[in-house]
């Protein structure tokens, strides 16, 4: 038997018995084989052996001795498990010792792990790479270019020719302003970077606490920085230059022909009492002068002599014939504090400088007023709005009349509708009335609504109880283009607490009646001069003026403190104006004219108006007819309603006998100086209410009114449908959005939302 010393090693399985038996009972019986031999109970000994075929299945079996292949002659074994003969000089799992394994990408050559990577790449930790344009591994293992770096021919480098790397960035620093001419110079504010050098953009400027300039001509960086001209000087050429005919002294530029402090020399000082008058000391100022701290002024047109010596106009004013004029825009007026206000609306200024409004009140006209009785200025539209109680839980209530006037093509229904809007939308209530309803008004200082029938029957309601059934005076019809009725609307007036009636005559013309709604007490009827009323009269409570524009184009304005009545001076025919509004706050009126076309509005500034009396008298002010091209839209009968919302200069106006088409009118803040126009205005259409029914305005008196917001200070227009199922609420302000138009219209785009915009608002009747 020769006997071979082995290497003690980890066991690894090359084959097993049941193989090797296989192998042994297949093949000629073989005289001898060399076998890895680990004696029991001292592995550490192992010895290459060579044995007989015979013994061979005995130290296969019971020693999981290992059989060597020809070549093999290291041992490595692991216990219980067979053993491993192997070469330790070509074992990839066994290189040069046991359980020594080759990375991926090597051999065992000789007993050592050597690489087989390709040519041109290297290998690095077990991965074949080219050195040439691996960013990790840049001309040699582990070498990593930085952020921003490529790896080209084994040299970290920018992607970009002529680039340097700064902080993870590529970047040229020849034009970086932030990195110029090398890392981290930045350069400052105002300069740019050129040929890596920080310069201004511009040719021979310079950079002036990072502004750019030329000190050749900026007079407050004149020849270098920081250098200032005397006011009125010039720079040129880098020197400061005074205008012609002054003289640079001292760091300011004087006429030496005027100035009594350098008069005719720099430095040259008069006397105490003389003046400078052609550059030479003088006892006595020239004619039209004035002697005012050793200098003659015109105190005709001097603003710090103004009329005397020292009296000086303030910001906003001029010098003018020797008085202080106020140069504030048309429709402002100067108040002491320099400031320009619109002393018709603004509350510590209200009328007149100084005036404040109390608590509770509001500016509307140039008289401070109550909340509520700005609010009343409203015409007698259909719909009453009560406002009672104070932001944020202040309540608002739309009283719905059922009806409209007979003969508009549907049967006239009885009784009222109270709807609450705010704080929070609310169950409608009916009130019953017996007879059909088309107009009610609400007087949020006293909480009465009185609401009007067809047929001189009129309602007194508190909340949701009717409190009192009244017969107003009217002794026949009036006819309008959308149907007649013997009490025709209503309309309150706050500041009274007078509640005025439109009512028919027995010679089918017009009277307007009053109501105190608290006593039941009705006033005489006023007569109207042979005309009809308005199909919709406006109640003016800071003027205590009834606005009532005819169809037959004539416009009456009745004085309810006199009992006037004043025709326009000039008819507006064949303009068959429908309703009447006002914006309380400027005194601008308003006419829309039912099938105008284009579409019309009359606006009159009732601010300027002058009323000259008679039986009737007479009225006229600066006029316009307005057109609105695009309320063309409204094709039942052109803009008919209209009502303002107090205080927000924004006025609703709606088509009437169906279709869904309305508009919004923004009106001017001021008043007091020629014709008023409308700033602004947009049309569209009420959307499909939550049934999916299709809009459809209401009839005669036009279910409509606005109101403002004790919440939100917002305008909403509120419309009822024809059916009375639903109450629409549009936000004005928002609706008048240019966002929400169709280019180059006043028209909102068909695509827009309204109601996912929270613009318009349903509310169940």
């Amino acid at each position: 038997m020769e006997i071979r010393t082995g290497q003690w090693g980890r066991l690894v399985l090359a084959q097993s018995a049941a193989l090797l038996f296989a192998g042994v009972a297949a093949a000629a019986p073989a005289p001898k084989a060399t076998i890895c031999h680990f004696p029991p109970g001292n592995p550490a000994n192992v010895q290459v052996l060579t044995v007989g075929a015979a013994a061979l299945p005995a130290h296969v079996t019971q020693h999981h001795d290992a059989v060597c292949a020809a070549g093999d002659g290291n041992c490595c074994f692991g216990g219980p498990s067979p053993s491993l003969c192997t070469n330790f000089q070509t074992d990839v799992k066994n290189c040069g010792a046991c359980g020594v394994t080759c990375p991926a990408g090597s051999t065992c050559s000789g007993g050592t792990c050597v690489s087989i990577c390709a040519p041109g790449t290297i290998d690095c930790g077990g991965t074949c790479v080219d050195p040439n344009t691996d960013r990790n591994n840049c001309g040699a293992c582990g070498n990593a270019c930085p952020a921003g770096d490529i790896c080209a021919a084994g040299v970290c480098t920018c992607p970009t020719a002529g680039q340097t790397n700064c902080s993870g960035t590529c970047t040229d620093t020849g034009t970086d302003r932030n990195n110029c001419g090398a890392c981290e110079n930045a350069c400052p504010a105002g300069d740019i970077c050129a040929a890596g050098a920080c310069t201004c953009p511009a040719a021979g400027e310079t950079n002036c606490s990072g502004t750019c300039t030329d000190t050749g001509t900026d007079p407050n960086n004149c020849g270098g920085c920081g250098t200032v001209c005397p006011a009125g000087a010039s720079c040129t050429s880098g020197q400061c230059t005074c205008p012609s005919g002054t003289t640079l002294c001292n760091g300011a530029c004087v006429d030496e022909n005027t100035d009594p402090n350098n008069c005719g020399a720099c430095g040259n000082a008069c006397a105490p009492g003389a003046s400078c008058t052609g550059g030479s000391c003088q006892n006595v100022c020239p004619g039209g002068t004035t002697l005012c701290a050793g200098r003659c002024v015109n105190e005709s047109t001097d603003p710090n002599n103004c009329g005397a010596c020292g009296n000086m106009c303030g910001s906003g004013t001029t010098c003018t014939g020797g008085s202080c004029q106020s140069t504030c825009p048309p429709g402002f007026a100067l108040c002491s504090n320099g400031a320009c206000v619109n002393q018709n609306t603004d509350l510590n200024n209200c009328g007149s400088c100084g005036t404040v409004c109390a608590v509770g009140n509001t500016c509307t006209g140039g008289t401070c007023v109550l909340n509520q009785v700005a609010g009343s200025c409203l015409p007698t539209s259909s719909l009453g709005v009560l406002i009672q109680g104070s932001a944020p839980a202040a309540t608002v209530t739309a009283y719905v009349p059922r009806g409209s006037w007979d003969g508009s093509g549907v049967v006239p229904l009885p009784d009222v509708i109270v709807v609450p809007l705010e704080p929070a939308v609310g169950p409608p209530t009916v009130v019953a009335t017996g007879n059909p309803v088309n107009s009610c008004s609400s007087n949020s200082v006293t909480g009465l609504t009185v609401c009007t029938g067809n047929a001189n029957d009129v309602y007194v309601l508190s909340g949701t109880t009717l409190v009192a059934t009244l017969t107003a005076d009217g002794t026949g019809s009036q006819n309008f283009s959308g149907g007649f009725c013997v009490t025709c609307g209503v309309a309150t007036d706050a500041s009274t607490g007078l509640a005025w009636l439109a009512e028919g005559t027995s010679t089918s013309t017009g009277q307007l009646q009053s109501l105190n709604p608290a006593t039941s007490v009705f006033g005489a009827p006023l007569d109207l001069f042979g005309q009809l009323t308005s199909e919709n009269v406006s109640v003016d409570p800071v003027r205590h003026l009834i606005l009532s524009a005819l169809e037959n184009g004539n416009f009456q304005i009745i004085d309810t403190r006199a009992s006037a009545v004043f025709n326009s001076a000039v008819s507006f025919a064949p303009l068959e104006l429908d309703s009447t509004a006002e914006d309380c706050s400027t005194g601008i009126a308003l006419a829309p004219a039912e099938f105008s076309v284009p579409p019309s509005i009359v606006l009159a500034d009732l601010s300027q108006a002058t009323f000259t009396p008679g039986s009737p008298g007479t009225w006229s002010a600066p006029t316009t007819v307005q057109s609105f091209p695009d309320f063309s839209h409204m094709l039942a009968a052109g803009p008919s309603a209209i009502a303002v919302a107090p205080g927000s200069h924004l006025a609703g106006v709606t088509d009437e006998f169906g279709g869904a088409a309305f508009g919004v009118v923004e009106l001017p803040a001021t008043s007091g100086v020629g014709a008023p126009s409308a700033v602004d205005y947009v049309a569209a259409n009420v959307p499909n209410d939550p049934a999916g029914v299709p809009w459809s305005m209401g009839l005669d008196p036009h279910p409509m009114t606005a109101y403002t917001s004790p919440n939100t200070g917002r305008a909403i227009l509120a419309i009822s449908n024809v059916t009375r199922t639903y109450l629409a609420l549009v936000d004005m302000q928002a609706l008048l959005l240019p966002t929400l138009r169709t280019p180059g219209t006043h028209t909102v785009d068909p695509s827009v939302d309204l109601v996912a915009l929270g613009i318009v608002t349903f509310v169940a009747e």
